[in-house]
């Protein structure tokens, strides 16, 4: 009787045994419950459908389709949700996780954004092959938590004007829309700058609050803009990458690497697409203002030279006010990799 009491015990010792041997290589061999996607939130400057959100648009497509059930960029939209200005703001704050917009509507929190508007002719490959966005990154990561994700615009800018001119002197008390990267060339020309919302461009020239506007070469037509002025002037006052791409530093390192290396290499494909977008764009618009009645004002060779000797001293002055601690580095890349004086004037499309 005693002897099989023992082997009850032993056999229920092997048992537990087992049952702890096998539970756990159960578990291993189960099929892992699948990850949930990581979900980023987005919002933009201008509308989804709007030409200066080409990039955007592309990019948060590309990553839903592309890396669907991994990586999601939810936009959440544009002016309505957080005025354009407020929207590094709002990533910043950790409101929404990436913003993208024109770099002058976040001088106010991000002066070093500046810069951008000293690069004259250069390409966004030229841009990051210069090293500026890194530079970028950097004091954006450190002052503000943010990192740059992209160059998410490449746009040559007109002046565009209701009335006639024959040389630049005639621009001297004629008032425009405009924004402060406009200003180093339009305050030493005599131009009164009235700080009007782009969504109350179509209304100002409409009721005569002002004569013209500063806008690039692409999108103004769509907007409706081009209904109220006739002429264009050339050779373009600043070719930028004035138009970028945050998202919050936190967020994006705690990306898994393989997700954050196939994100940048969708961003950096759009990059390389800017240019000749641009390009394309410019040609359409073309095609419809002048059908429209928009014609083109070309100044000299010296006059255009002055323009562009304006925006480098009233930029690099600015900059050395509203950023003090960074003004100096990155105008020394500006210095390395030539970009000003600018070796070519751009040519007027046709």
């Amino acid at each position: 009787m005693q002897k099989k009491g023992l082997l009850k015990i032993f056999a229920g010792v092997c048992l537990v045994l087992v049952l702890v041997l096998l539970i756990p290589l159960a578990s291993a061999c189960a099929p892992a419950a699948p990850e949930e996607a990581i979900t980023l939130t987005a919002i933009r400057a201008q509308d989804w459908d709007q030409r200066e959100t080409t990039w955007y648009r592309g990019v948060v497509t590309r990553v839903n389709d592309e890396m669907a059930g991994r990586l999601e960029i939810k936009d959440l939209g544009g002016a309505e949700v957080f005025p354009a200005s407020e929207q590094l703001d709002a990533v910043i704050e950790g409101a929404v996780d990436i913003c993208s917009g024109p770099t002058g509507y976040y001088l106010s929190v991000f002066p070093e954004l500046d810069i951008t508007w000293l690069t004259f002719r250069a390409t966004p490959s030229e841009f990051r092959s210069a090293g500026l966005v890194e530079a970028l990154d950097k004091i954006a990561r450190e002052k503000l938590g943010v990192a740059v994700l992209g160059i998410s615009g490449y746009h040559e800018y007109n002046l565009y004007l209701k009335n006639p001119i024959e040389t630049l002197d005639d621009l001297n008390g004629v008032k425009v829309r405009a924004v402060s990267p406009y200003l180093p060339v339009l305050e030493p020309l005599g131009l009164a700058a009235a700080a009007i919302p782009f969504t109350e461009t179509y209304s100002a020239l409409e009721k005569g609050v002002v004569d013209g506007f500063c806008w690039p070469a692409t999108g103004a037509h769509e907007l409706g803009f081009t209904e109220n002025i006739g002429y264009q002037v050339y050779p373009y006052f600043w070719t930028t990458c004035g138009h970028m791409t945050f998202i919050s530093a936190a967020k994006f390192d705690a990306l898994p690497s393989d997700i954050r290396d196939e994100l940048m290499d969708i961003v950096k494909d759009g990059e390389a697409k800017l240019l000749a977008e641009n390009e394309g764009f410019t040609i359409e618009e073309l095609a419809l203002t002048r059908a429209q009645g928009v014609e083109p004002i070309v100044i000299s060779d010296d006059e255009w030279l002055d323009t562009q000797g304006f925006q480098w001293e009233g930029a690099s002055a600015r900059l050395r006010e509203t950023a003090p601690e960074h003004a100096d580095e990155l105008l020394k890349v500006i210095a390395d990799a030539g970009w000003y004086p600018p070796k070519k004037i751009p040519p007027v499309p046709k």
